[in-house]
């Protein structure tokens, strides 16, 4: 079997250790689908809150859908003027056309451990061929925070009265505390999940996981799908393809594991960004080649287009009989010479 290979490719990249990002008013943010080299619809931002601060002021989205994972930290979800805990692990979601008005906040003061006050979140939306409609319950912002300000959105769908949290820190980074009232505990907006208490068992032997549909659990509306994947040792993600209209982008939770990509293997840990632009023919999968005996599951989040009812071709290099019987097999793919690697685990798992 052959080694990883130690020359990285231009598709991976640690989002934790760039410092390719930009910093205003505590806020952190990252273009992951632009460093991963996704040109599509599809984005993906990794942020990071200081304490006393929020990703922007609330708003809603005309047009694109809206998910966000929270990876690290402790935070509120601000929800038409509700307030939810957010943790790592959990997830919101916000379907386009609803008119649920949202941000994220740090509510922490800042008096833990350098770095543990932290909220780190990745979101990943569709973006509009032009310039999209935003609706800002409290008005739009001259600058809101970290983002670009938009078209309003003159007519979303009644949503009744906001509630009367003011969507601000407790604390801000600058200003005057600020009397909030407190986070609703007793339960939760049914598009908030947390994403490792909804998995379940799918699939067989090496294509085996504990998984979720992110985007299904929060009510999305299809036009990209989220899946977390706990992939215990000697299993697969998927059997090696190629998409031609669908871009993907693959985010390592936690574990370590290997991308393969036409015959090529590298290794990959927690903080990795895999992108995979469409049409390309080049083909991947995720491997967790660790042992059942001293090895670790491996946590993903794998995110892509839904180009299905636009003509979405699948090429899978390894199993060509699959032309034969897959209706969706993409026949002019462009063809790559393969390298060693057989795309399964050194040991992987039988049925």
């Amino acid at each position: 079997m052959q080694d990883a290979s130690s020359d990285r490719p231009a598709n991976i990249v640690n989002i934790l250790n760039t410092d390719d990002g930009k910093e205003s008013a505590g806020i952190y943010t990252y273009q992951v689908g632009k460093g991963v080299g996704l040109e599509g619809d599809l984005g993906a931002t990794f942020v990071v809150l200081k304490p006393g601060t929020r990703f922007s002021p609330p708003y809603a989205r005309e047009s694109c859908d809206e998910l966000i994972f929270c990876l690290a930290g402790e935070g509120l979800v601000w929800q038409d003027g509700q307030t939810y805990t957010l943790s790592p692990g959990d997830c919101g979601g916000w379907k386009s056309g609803t008119g649920i008005s949202h941000t994220l906040i740090n509510d922490s003061n800042g008096s833990g451990q350098e770095g543990s006050d932290l909220l780190i979140f990745l979101v990943y939306e569709t973006r509009p061929e032009v310039t999209e409609a935003i609706y800002w319950p409290f008005g739009p912002p001259e600058s809101p925070e970290g983002r670009s300000v938009a078209n309003q959105w003159s007519n979303p769908p009644p949503r009744g009265d906001i509630a009367m949290h003011p969507a601000l820190p407790r604390k801000p980074l600058s200003g005057e505390p600020v009397d909030v009232p407190h986070p609703r505990l007793e339960y939760r907006a049914t598009n908030i999940v947390n994403g490792p208490d909804s998995t379940d068992s799918v699939g067989q032997g090496e294509l085996a996981a504990e998984a979720t549909s992110l985007s299904q659990e929060t009510s999305l509306s299809g036009r990209f799908g989220c899946n977390l994947e706990i992939l215990a040792p000697g299993c697969r993600s998927s059997d090696p393809h190629a998409h031609s209209l669908e871009d993907e982008i693959v985010y390592v939770i936690s574990g370590r594991g290997l991308l393969w990509m036409n015959g090529i293997v590298y290794d990959i840990g927690p903080g990795d960004a895999i992108g995979f632009p469409a049409g390309t023919g080049i083909a991947h999968t995720i491997i967790n080649d660790s042992s059942e005996e001293d090895g670790e599951d491996l946590a993903l989040l794998v995110v892509g287009q839904n180009k299905r009812d636009e003509g979405d071709l699948v090429y899978y290099p390894l199993h060509k009989e699959k032309m034969f019987t897959f209706v969706r097999w993409w026949f002019d793919a462009p063809q790559h010479d393969l390298g060693p690697h057989n795309g399964r685990a050194a040991r992987y798992k039988d049925d």
